[in-house]
């Protein structure tokens, strides 16, 4: 393969989220207590069994590199759909700007607020808007776009940001920061050798910022305890990084096994399946018992959940049966195949890149509704893309 700058950001992109496992790995070690959402939780099990978790966590991430790098090798020689900028541009725009209207006039998707209300039209035009979904569709302009159109894609940014605030969920900003390396890998990396000593001092503000994002968030969330004042070490380590990895998730549903066990025989043996059906109709399967994550932590609060990270929730499907855990895995392989061989046949420089980039937050959070949203969104963004391809050639005829 050769060695291209998409394919070298997308490498340092895979290395930081192993990385992200090896600190929650050595956090536990050293501290012996769980970071991220089992944050002051002791820990339990010696050190060969924390490291066989270790090594299986890592394995969501190698399985996911190496579909990158086939689908990169692979030689593509499908039809794809042309893409008309000046087309997207304006539509991707009109999106967020609607996106943030519903968010604003209606409290649509806010993390930890109860269903939103509307009049039965505005319900039928959210759930169509629903459907074109933020991330995707702001991540694809944001790569298609020329890299000398930096002050576009950056205004880009701010709107997917400014929606992820609105919504109380931050997780955005580390997608865009990922978008950016992909698109302008060598320029940061030259910039970092150049500009050393301010590198230094970003690295010394960064957990005052993060502190002040995790506050922002809780007050937009309504959090109405008070969370522990972290230093700064255990900030970045203990919080920021645990939930940027799940294997303390994961470890500790190896801690508590019996208790997990028990809990995992009340479960349909396709329980994860039925959970993919949520992206679809939330009304129907949101009620069933498909969902692991609301009950990982106990007395967790109606509209919380606390993801299993992919390997937790495959550990999670071995204590239902080795059947479901085979199923489980076939489906989550087949979702990511799907994935990529969607976004291949769309014609533009970061098609494969936009599928990793994409696949990386139900990866690490593991849950099956994400896996499926992204795949039911992604038929309808190849459908409007198709839509637009047909709509500009009759224009330029």
């Amino acid at each position: 393969m050769p060695r291209t700058e998409n394919y070298k950001a997308i490498r340092f992109i895979f290395f930081i989220n192993i990385f992200y496992v090896i600190i929650s790995y050595i956090y536990a070690l050293a501290t012996q207590e769980y970071n991220g959402d089992f944050l002051n939780v002791p820990v339990r099990l010696n050190i060969t069994i924390l490291s066989i978790i270790f090594v299986f966590c890592l394995i969501p991430y190698w399985i996911q590199w190496r579909i990158y790098k086939y689908f990169k090798n692979k030689k593509n020689t499908l039809k794809k759909v042309y893409i008309n900028t000046k087309l997207i541009e304006p539509f991707v725009f009109l999106l967020l700007l609607a996106h943030i209207f519903v968010i604003v006039g209606f409290g649509v998707n806010r993390v930890g607020a109860p269903p939103y209300q509307a009049p039965d039209f505005i319900k039928l035009f959210i759930q169509i808007l629903l459907r074109f979904d933020v991330v995707l569709w702001g991540s694809f302009l944001i790569l298609l776009l020329p890299k000398n159109k930096l002050k576009t894609s950056l205004l880009v940014a701010f709107l997917m940001t400014l929606i992820g605030i609105l919504k109380g969920s931050f997780g955005i900003i580390n997608t865009i920061a990922l978008l950016f390396i992909i698109k302008y890998y060598s320029i940061i990396i030259a910039f970092i050798k150049k500009r050393i000593p301010l590198v230094i001092i970003a690295a010394f503000i960064f957990p005052t910022l993060v502190e002040f994002a995790y506050t922002q968030r809780d007050l937009i969330r309504n959090v109405q305890y008070e969370e522990e004042k972290l230093e700064p070490g255990r900030l970045i380590t203990g919080k920021l990084v645990g939930r940027l990895s799940s294997f303390s998730n994961a470890a500790f549903l190896i801690d508590n096994a019996p208790k997990y066990i028990l809990m995992a025989q009340g479960f349909d043996n396709y329980f994860y399946q039925k959970g993919m059906l949520i992206s679809i109709d939330a009304a129907t399967y949101g009620k069933g018992n498909y969902s692991p994550e609301k009950y990982l932590k106990p007395n967790t609060p109606d509209g919380i959940s606390f993801m299993l990270g992919t390997t937790g929730i495959l550990i999670f499907s071995l204590y239902k049966s080795s059947y479901t855990l085979i199923i489980n895995i076939i489906s989550i392989i087949i979702i990511s195949l799907l994935i990529f061989e969607i976004l291949r046949r769309v014609k533009f420089d970061y098609n494969i890149e936009l599928s990793y980039i994409l696949l990386l937050y139900p990866t690490l959070s593991g849950v099956s509704s994400e896996y499926s949203f992204i795949l039911l969104t992604l038929i309808v963004f190849f459908i409007t893309l198709i839509f637009f391809s047909v709509l500009n050639k009759l224009y330029t005829k």
